[in-house]
């Protein structure tokens, strides 16, 4: 494993960050929850917030956290399974070896009995549940719900994941087969993304679409680093190639995001704007009218009160 970058079968070290965030998560499950629903039970208070917990951890958390970081937790889980820690005397690597079978255990079952579950379930029931949605929009977020085709993006997305790591894990020494399987790995993903077009908007669509173009054509000049060419100096040349295609995907990517971070700052801006215009018409209103604070009623629009103060002063 150390040919791959990972140098020890420690999960939570592989996993970095993400422990983190599977600890906050386990928190909230194992020591937040019980204490609010107890809370809400001997008090009669607490109620909604204890309704938000749940709604939340069961199960739109923990399938956002697995779909963000599912090669992470696949890795982790694999490289525990092949040579576990328990067995090391030390109480880290004994928790590290838990975390790896946690990891393993919700990458290989939890979420496929996810999706299983999602497409066992009517059309019609996925479209207008609100009940479902709540509970399971995660594993459709961003996509149309107009067929079981469309719902299936992230279950292609964990597919194709899982098919990385057995080409890469299995077949280390076949460095052309991995090239191969690879490309039509991306080959069968990108006919899907281009015929199903599952995203809600054509510019979704679009963008997955330039992303695929980009990891195909990277992946094909994987093929030229391999033992069918022997020349290093041509080797040396083609990557410039290859550097120049993921740094065109890196940066078109950025802009991207750049664009709809600074859309929503503007919208941000706009809101709190509108808002002091609102606030300084109010009491421009209340010194026109001669009223008090107490008698005017804020929660109504200001069109409400100025047809109800102008009827009063008549």
């Amino acid at each position: 494993m150390k040919d791959l970058g990972y140098k020890n079968n420690n999960a939570i070290i592989n996993l970095g960050t993400l422990f983190v965030f599977v600890v906050f998560y386990l928190f909230k499950a194992l020591i937040i929850l019980p204490l609010v629903y107890i809370a809400s039970k001997l008090t009669k208070q607490g109620q909604k917030l204890l309704s938000i917990l749940v709604k939340s951890m069961f199960f739109t958390e923990i399938i956002l956290l697995l779909i963000e970081g599912f090669m992470e937790f696949l890795i982790s889980g694999y490289l525990n399974t092949i040579d576990p820690l328990l067995n090391s005397g030390y109480n880290g690597d004994i928790v590290s070896a838990y975390v790896g079978y946690f990891c393993l255990f919700k990458t290989i079952i939890f979420m496929p009995c996810c999706f299983i579950y999602m497409f066992t379930r009517p059309l019609v029931l996925i479209k207008n549940s609100e009940t479902f949605k709540k509970r399971w929009h995660m594993l459709y977020l961003n996509c149309k719900d107009k067929s079981k085709f469309t719902i299936a993006y992230y279950f292609v997305f964990m597919i194709r994941r899982q098919l990385y790591l057995l080409v890469a894990f299995l077949f280390t020494e076949n460095t052309i087969f991995i090239a191969q399987s690879l490309l039509f790995i991306n080959l069968f993903v990108g006919i899907y993304q281009g015929q199903i077009q599952p995203r809600l908007t054509r510019f979704s669509n679009r963008v997955e679409m330039f992303n695929e173009v980009c990891i195909e054509l990277t992946f094909l000049h994987m093929l030229m680093f391999t033992s069918w060419v022997t020349d290093p100096d041509l080797q040396y040349s083609i990557g410039f190639s290859m550097v120049a295609i993921i740094s065109v995907n890196i940066v078109v990517n950025l802009v991207i995001v750049f664009y709809y971070c600074f859309k929503a700052l503007t919208l941000i801006f706009k809101k709190y704007k509108a808002k002091l215009y609102a606030i300084k018409y109010v009491k421009q209103l209340r010194v026109f009218f001669g009223l008090t604070f107490e008698e005017f009623e804020f929660k109504k629009s200001p069109s409400h009160n100025i047809k109800r103060f102008r009827h009063k002063r008549i």
